[in-house]
């Protein structure tokens, strides 16, 4: 127990890092983005992540599911993950969706993603500290 707390910081520091390599590899085009449009991006997916923890919390409550199922349901069911999306992006042909477009659309993949992480990571640990 003693450890807990330096092992939730280290697996959370290690669930950041994986898109943090991908946002560091559009940084290029990220710089072409101005920082109001980034931060609506932002706040936007933030949004749509809140929204379905509340849509989730309410369906696990209803079915009545235990406390630590619900948990789990809630943050599983509630991300989005960005292997995903960069998969469908990458298997967009060329011919609809032009390279350095596809660079572009993958920015609001990963500033949600990485929100999501911090968000759902917020609410672990918080969970862990009332458990």
């Amino acid at each position: 127990d003693a450890r807990r707390s330096s092992i939730t910081v280290v697996s959370n520091l290690a669930l950041i890092s994986v898109p943090w390599m991908k946002f560091s590899q559009s940084s290029d085009r990220l710089a072409a983005v101005a920082a109001g449009e980034l931060l609506i991006l932002i706040a936007a997916g933030l949004v749509i992540h809140v929204l379905y923890l509340i849509l989730n919390g309410t369906a696990t409550r209803l079915f009545g599911f235990a406390l630590p199922l619900r948990k789990a349901v809630i943050l599983m069911a509630s991300q989005k993950t960005l292997p995903v999306a960069l998969t469908v992006l990458a298997l967009i042909p060329d011919e609809a969706l032009s390279p350095q477009t596809k660079g572009l659309v993958a920015i609001p993949c990963i500033t949600s993603h990485l929100g999501q992480i911090f968000v759902d990571a917020f609410l672990a640990t918080r969970w862990a500290k009332d458990a």
